[in-house]
C-alpha cells in the first residue's frame, strides 16, 4: 500500500449533558485516543497525521508528556462550537473534517487521506483498500445507499472539499440526519459525477469503544468476515 495521510477526528473533553454520547468520562476517552495515536504514530506507510479537537484539550503537551513522536503529526485545534451541542457529534465531525481540509498543506493534499475516528485502532487498515484499479472514494455503504460507515474511510481531497464538505452541512441529529447519511449522500452525487466509488476490500478489525453507546467494539469475527466477503463480491459486479 502506497503512503498515506491520516486523519483523526478527537473530542476529548465533550460537554456535561452532551446528547447520545454515554462515553462521556474525560480520562477514558483520553485513553482511547493515546493508545490509538500510539497505534497510528508506529506505522510505516502513513506519510503524516492530522489530529483534529474541538473540545481545547491541550493535546500537545500531553504527547510531549508520553514522549510520542512528532514530526509526522499535525495538531489542530478547533473552538468549540455551540451547534455542535445542539446537532450532535456528528456535525461536530463535520467541522472537524472542515478544519482539516482547511489546514491540510498543499503537498499532502496529493495523497490519499484515510479519515479514523480518532479512537479506534483498526489493524488491518492496509488491507481495507487494497486495489490495484483507480477510485475515488473507499468505504462501506449500506441501507440502500443511504447510509455509510464513517468511523474510517479512503478518500481524496477533491471529495472532501467538493462533496463531503457540502453534504455535512444538512447533518442534524435532531432529524435524524447524521454523519454516516451526509458521506452515503456525497458518494452518491459524486459517482453520479463520474467519480469512483469501491467498497471495503474487507471488513475492519477494530478495536475501540462506542461513543453513543459507551460498549467496547471488537469487529472481527469469522462469520462478519464471510458476510462481507460476500458483500463486497455482490457490490463488484
Amino acid at each position: 500500500m502506497k503512503k498515506i495521510v491520516v486523519h483523526l477526528t478527537m473530542s476529548i473533553s465533550p460537554e456535561p449533558g452532551f446528547p447520545n454520547l454515554l462515553r462521556n468520562n474525560i480520562e477514558d476517552r483520553l485513553k482511547d485516543y493515546i493508545k490509538s495515536l500510539k497505534f497510528w504514530v508506529s506505522r510505516e506507510n502513513i506519510e503524516h497525521i492530522y489530529i483534529t479537537e474541538d473540545t481545547g484539550f491541550d493535546l500537545i503537551s500531553l504527547m510531549l508528556e508520553l514522549e510520542i513522536d512528532q514530526n509526522k503529526i499535525t495538531f489542530i485545534k478547533l473552538p468549540r462550537s455551540s451547534d455542535v451541542f445542539l446537532k450532535g457529534k456528528g456535525y461536530g465531525e463535520h467541522l472537524q473534517v472542515i478544519g482539516f481540509a482547511h489546514n491540510i498543506s498543499n503537498y499532502h493534499k496529493g495523497f490519499s487521506i484515510l479519515k479514523c475516528t480518532g479512537r479506534d485502532i483498526v489493524e488491518n487498515y492496509n488491507k481495507l483498500f487494497n486495489y490495484d484499479c483507480y477510485f475515488d472514494i473507499c468505504c462501506d455503504i449500506g441501507e440502500y445507499l443511504t447510509y455509510s460507515e464513517s468511523r474510517i474511510f479512503l478518500t481524496n481531497y477533491n471529495f472532501i472539499n467538493n462533496y463531503l464538505i457540502v453534504a455535512g452541512e444538512k447533518i442534524d441529529e435532531r432529524k435524524k440526519i447524521y454523519f454516516e447519511h451526509a458521506l452515503a449522500r456525497a458518494v452518491n452525487l459524486a459517482c453520479s459525477q463520474g467519480l469512483i466509488w469501491r467498497p471495503l476490500a474487507c471488513s475492519p478489525r477494530t478495536i475501540s469503544f462506542s461513543g453513543t453507546k459507551n460498549t467496547k467494539i471488537s469487529k472481527f469475527s469469522v462469520k462478519k468476515e464471510i458476510k462481507y466477503y460476500l458483500k463486497m463480491k455482490l457490490a463488484s459486479r
